[in-house]
């Protein structure tokens, strides 16, 4: 079959649905990249899913507990409480005249609360973030070297203290 000016019609195959003269539209970088990220979601979250036996008494899978996670008896929130409050009265009576002693105590109080915080955080969110901004406080005063910021936050942590231990005596 010729066309008017006698030349054959190139066969191509099927005919796209697409109006004649617009372009085959590509996937946009940023619509690849939106897919690639939801789908490293999806493996990260299922990966961490896991982790147990699968009742063949094979070994157990390796998920790591943060310390906002690590539930501890409330005799140990209660002594380790008890030990924040003699750490911050510390970094008081140092930090104006061993600054750099007052630092590390601070420091050591804050890995100290990591051991029981998971608990304070179920039990009391409101005294938890008490407890986070009190020390905060007493370690950048420590850093500093100011005597306020670290009097803020002891007597912060001290007040926070009393209260949680009211509440669960």
């Amino acid at each position: 079959m010729r066309s008017a000016t006698g030349v054959p019609p190139v066969e191509s195959g099927p005919r796209s649905s697409r109006p004649r003269g617009t372009r085959r539209r590509r996937p946009s970088r940023g619509g690849l990249l939106a897919v690639a990220a939801v789908l490293a979601v999806a493996a990260m979250t299922a990966a961490g899913c896991g982790g147990g036996s699968g009742g063949d008494g094979g070994e157990k899978g390796t998920r790591t507990t943060t310390p906002e996670e690590r539930i501890v008896p409330d005799s140990q929130v209660t002594a380790g409480i008890a030990t924040l409050e003699k750490q911050a009265g510390r970094v008081e009576s140092l930090v104006a005249t061993d600054p750099a002693a007052a630092e590390k105590v601070a420091a050591d109080a804050q890995e100290h609360w990591l051991t029981f915080e998971g608990t304070v955080k179920k039990n009391e969110t409101d005294m938890y973030l008490r407890f986070e901004d009190a020390l905060s406080d007493l370690n950048l005063g420590a850093q500093k070297g100011s005597v306020e910021q670290v009097k803020r936050g002891a007597t912060d942590l001290r007040q926070v203290a009393a209260d949680y231990l009211a509440a669960h005596p």
